[in-house]
């Protein structure tokens, strides 16, 4: 793209506070290197991958686009004095710049999605009424916040830093505070009846300026600019005229109603419609108060947006759907129902007594991926009367457990716990083989063996069978002692035995890499230390 290249490389710096780019952009080692070139070596996801990379890295360096924007005001009269005004824009592409990076797959007969032409035009000109369609609008609410979109809204405000960001949208998702749809982060009720507690009772805490202040005086923590055990003295104990976070909380908790979100109230009888959260977490419907209250279930895909007074009338109105039971509870005799949030669970059916008194029911939990309908009356048996004691470890006296939880199946010995790939294998395990498996190290990865790109079997002079593999720094010829990485230019597909043995003797003649020295031994010490802030962020 000639035509294409500045007069100067363009720079860009970051316009985000305390942006903290530890690191270069992520971009090809050489821009000759076109994604058509090398999609002989990638497999079809890392040619996606460099194509995406090569591209940003071309545009980011080319000209800008250039492009003719045009309007066209035309005005009406009509016979009967009202006046109409028309607005028509256009949008002409003079010199595509960038865009051509991304525009280089479209036919050239296309038309350009880019542009929308209109005809030369001159001040005064008439133009013929060809048609007329009236069409109607309807206003839209605003679009849900993305990933992309609230990053954004984030630093217009000031608040968290590039560092922190990904952290933040994990944070709220995994608490329950929004759910994903698609890309979009649809919020819950949980976030409303937390917003209301709060915005309610402690306003000076949630408002953006005193966030982004916070974020500030992070920053200067960061740079060493202020100590940090002086800044959370200040903000959990406070300051002579100012109360900190633990005196705001313990003067007002007591004072903090139960959270509702009012949805409204019902047209027949008056009583409001609002929304709580379970002990669980999960919310529930309730109209009305004191003896005559009803409750219902609310559905995990609804937004609050969406739970309008018609829809929770319905809600409400609808008959209860009776529990599936799926088998019985060996202990009591009980039917064992099943239940589904974010996957199954079982509970022992409560007599109505029970559930009057609210007492808590026996909950049995259900490994991933296992659909509790599958399994056989002995198979359930099994599975309530979990954890089992298979045994105590000679070695601290300590129990030893296997239980299954919301991961799966594991190994618990004190402290200690291994993962179990099967959950069956607790009906059959022996205290020797729960032994071995607890002294296996925590994390183990099994290291598949790379795929050859060309085998030659045993040739003369290699010390074992010779293969081309695929590595870290390119393709490389081995026969298990001596690895040579192969040359640019040649094709490991193409190579051939002389060639490969080639490479190898001369690998072998001149003996192992030598790898320069990173750190060097300081020849005397000083007698002061310099003195850093501490970050409280790091770049990946």
């Amino acid at each position: 793209y000639a035509d294409c290249l500045p007069d100067k490389p363009v720079i860009y710096t970051s316009k985000v506070k305390n942006a903290q780019e530890a690191h270069e952009a992520i971009r090809p080692t050489d821009a000759a290197r076109r994604p058509k070139d090398v999609a002989k070596y990638l497999s079809e996801e890392q040619n996606k991958l460099y194509g995406l990379i090569w591209q940003r890295t071309i545009a980011s360096q080319m000209k800008p686009t250039r492009v003719l924007k045009t309007e066209a005001d035309i005005s009406a009269d009509l016979s009967d004095g009202s006046h109409l005004q028309f607005l028509a824009t256009g949008k002409q592409i003079l010199f595509d710049g960038f865009l051509r990076v991304y525009s280089e797959g479209r036919d050239d007969d296309a038309s350009d999605p880019h542009e929308r032409r209109l005809p030369r035009l001159r001040e005064g000109q008439e133009v013929e009424r060809l048609s007329i369609e009236p069409l109607g609008h309807q206003t839209k609410p605003p679009a849900r916040y993305t990933d992309a979109t609230l990053i954004k809204k984030l630093e217009e405000q000031g608040i968290g830093r590039p560092s922190t960001y990904a952290s933040i949208i994990s944070v709220i998702v995994d608490r329950g505070y929004v759910r994903k749809a698609g890309k979009q982060l649809v919020p819950t009720f949980k976030a409303f009846l937390t917003m209301e507690v709060l915005e309610g009772n402690f306003q000076e805490l949630m408002d953006l300026g005193f966030t982004a202040k916070m974020d500030e005086a992070l920053d200067d923590i960061s740079e060493g600019k202020a100590s940090s055990k002086q800044y959370l003295h200040s903000f959990f104990l406070g300051e002579t005229n100012k109360k900190g976070l633990k005196a705001l909380v313990d003067e007002r908790k007591r004072q903090i109603p139960y959270p509702v979100f009012i949805v409204g109230s019902n047209p027949e009888t008056g009583e409001p419609i609002m929304v709580r959260n379970g002990k669980d977490g999960s919310p529930f419907l309730q109209v009305g108060e004191g003896d005559s209250k009803r409750y219902a279930n609310v559905p995990e895909d609804l937004a609050p947006a969406d739970l309008t007074i018609e829809k929770a009338l319905e809600l409400l109105n609808q008959k209860q759907q009776p529990a599936e039971s799926v088998g019985v509870h060996p202990a009591t005799g009980r039917n064992l129902i099943l239940r589904n949030r974010q996957g199954y669970y079982l509970e022992v059916e409560r007599t109505p007594e029970e559930v009057e008194k609210k007492e808590k029911p026996i909950w049995i939990s259900v490994p991933p991926g296992v659909d509790p309908r599958t399994l056989s009356q002995d198979e359930l048996d099994f599975l309530c009367e979990l954890p089992r004691e298979i045994g105590v470890n000679p070695e601290n006296q300590l129990p030893v457990a296997f239980k299954v939880g919301k991961f799966g199946a594991y190994l618990e010995n004190g402290s200690e716990r291994r993962t179990v790939e099967d959950w069956k294998l607790a009906q059959t395990m022996t205290l020797p083989e729960a032994l071995e498996r607890l002294s296996q190290p925590k994390f183990r990865t099994a290291k598949a063996a790379p795929s050859a790109l060309k085998e030659f079997g045993t040739l003369e002079g290699a010390a074992g069978p010779v293969k081309v593999l695929s590595g870290r720094f390119g393709p490389y010829v081995t026969d298990g002692e001596t690895n040579a990485t192969l040359p640019k230019g040649i094709d490991p597909h193409q190579i051939d035995a002389d060639t490969a043995l080639g490479l190898l003797k001369t690998k072998r003649e001149a003996g192992p890499s030598k790898r320069p020295t990173r750190f060097k031994k300081a020849k005397k010490a000083t007698k002061t230390a310099e003195k850093v802030g501490a970050g409280r962020r790091k770049s990946a």
